[in-house]
């Protein structure tokens, strides 16, 4: 006996910077309450002082949720439920030294004020917007990490 199972979700993946890999996505597109940012690299530590790092992993996580709560308040973006934010930062301690990469993955769910269909161009370039602020400003700026796209 076969199911159907009908595909609700979606995803879009763009080209925001060379370093890393980016996909915007909603569980369902038919009703999407939340949409999600995801964003994946690769991340080789710059120095060998390791007490930084385990610093450095607890502070992006509140420098990206700082950076959102600012755009939104900063552009008067009323339709991202600030309280609502799930940031979920996924870069394994234990395995970063020195001169070798770990993989990073950040996921950036915003639950919003009103249903934003995740493919209009607003919403698009809403998204974009937000993601470029992050790793411009959390990302590249990180003075313990350096980023990049690929393991090689």
């Amino acid at each position: 006996m076969e199911s159907k199972v009908k595909k609700r979700g979606k995803l879009i993946k763009v080209n925001v910077d060379d370093n890393y890999k980016v996909f915007f996505g909603c569980v369902d597109k038919h009703n999407p309450m939340s949409l999600y940012i995801n964003i994946s690299s690769w991340a080789t530590p710059v120095n060998d002082n390791e007490e930084e790092y385990t610093k450095c992993f607890r502070n992006l996580n509140k420098e990206i949720k700082q950076k959102i709560y600012n755009y939104n308040i900063n552009n008067k973006k009323d339709f991202i439920a600030n309280d609502r934010t799930i940031i979920d930062l996924d870069i394994r301690e234990s395995g970063v030294r020195f001169g070798k990469k770990s993989f990073m993955s950040c996921e950036i769910t915003f639950f919003f004020k009103t249903m934003l269909p995740i493919n209009q161009s607003s919403t698009i370039n809403e998204l974009t917007e937000i993601t470029k602020l992050v790793i411009n400003d959390v990302f590249n700026n990180n003075q313990n990490l350096k980023f990049t796209k690929t393991k090689k």
